[in-house]
């Protein structure tokens, strides 16, 4: 229920405030770190491109050793100790622990990229993001000019 809450609120927040980004929006707001190094944000965009690379990483790797430490348990014979039982599936837990976090740290700056590219770059004024007013309501479309 907690979760359901949150998602409806902060997409209520985020299409409400979206309106009144009056920024870029192409395809390269979708590459993480690209508007962000094409506005001269050089630090900001290095590191976003290392935070998603590293992010990715660990959670990879984390998730290969998981699987590693998940397949010893299974294997092992029926006549060994307790301990190496939960020795086993304690460090599968933990690696599976790791990897889905650094996997939500990959989301998460990838989707502080995307916000930050929309929202807070102003070099163009080709693409723009805007609420429409039709017959059936208001709709937010991105309005691109060629």
């Amino acid at each position: 229920m907690c979760k359901k809450i949150f998602l409806i609120s902060f997409l209520s927040v985020f299409v409400s405030q979206s309106g009144f980004a009056k920024n870029e929006i192409g395809f390269k707001t979708f590459i993480p770190g690209m508007v962000q190094l094409e506005n001269g944000e050089k630090i900001k965009g290095w590191c976003i491109i290392g935070g998603e690379v590293l992010t990715l990483l660990a959670g990879g790797i984390s998730w290969y050793w998981s699987e590693r430490e998940y397949d010893k348990y299974k294997k092992l014979p029926s006549s060994a100790s307790k301990d190496e039982f939960d020795k086993h599936i304690n460090n599968s837990e933990f690696y599976g622990t790791v990897a889905i976090g650094s996997f939500i740290g990959f989301g998460a700056i990838y989707l502080y990229s995307i916000i930050d590219a929309i929202w807070f770059s102003h070099s163009s004024k080709k693409y723009d993001l805007q609420f429409v007013h039709k017959k059936d309501g208001v709709f937010l479309s991105a309005v691109i000019k060629f």
